[in-house]
């Protein structure tokens, strides 16, 4: 058993290394670009809020792998996670509804305030967070509908496709991590 410990903790030891050098080289991958090219034109700003999105993101790793072992757990709140960060990205970055620019996007901060929040009330309990990605994917929906039935997406198929799309893949994300959180916290709750 002894054994068994050890190398789930040199795995742990690997994944974190791993997700904090990613995080490292994709801070760096835009840097490197600019020395090339003209298209790829960062400011200061945008790489201190790139490395703040991915530190963020690298901290509720963090707590994830610490607060549980069990497998389906982290691949839950890594789901969770990646998910929350491109949100917030595209958001920032493009926007997800029309531009960036487009006040709609600013709605999407209550996804976020649903993840971030509902993630600290529940103390990362799997139960809770299964509870928190379902609420996250209604806002998210909810939001989609607000979107719709102000205008948006209705100038073309494309653009309602563009809408109901991304939209959807986080809609799914979060589902998807609710689920894999539920089926952790059976695991946990029959282990007991």
């Amino acid at each position: 058993m002894h054994q068994t410990h050890a190398d789930t903790h040199r795995l742990d030891t690997i994944l974190r290394v791993t997700g904090w050098g990613g995080a490292i080289t994709l801070l760096l991958l835009p840097l490197i670009a600019m020395q090339f090219t003209d298209e790829v034109n960062w400011t200061p700003g945008d790489f201190l809020a790139a490395a703040f999105l991915l530190g963020a993101t690298g901290v509720a790793m963090e707590a994830i792998f610490r607060k549980s072992a069990n497998w389906t757990y982290r691949i839950a709140g890594g789901i969770a996670a990646g998910a929350g960060l491109l949100l917030v990205w595209s958001v920032l970055a493009v926007g997800i509804i029309g531009a960036e620019s487009d006040p709609v996007n600013l709605l999407f901060a209550a996804v976020f305030a649903v993840l971030a929040g509902g993630a600290v009330i529940v103390r990362l309990e799997a139960d809770g967070m299964a509870r928190t990605l379902i609420a996250a994917a209604v806002v998210q929906a909810i939001i989609t509908g607000i979107a719709l039935a102000v205008g948006y997406g209705a100038e073309t198929g494309h653009e309602l496709i563009e809408v109901l799309g991304a939209n959807g893949v986080f809609i799914l994300a979060f589902l998807l991590s609710a689920g894999l959180f539920r089926i952790a916290a059976r695991a946990q709750n029959s282990a007991a």
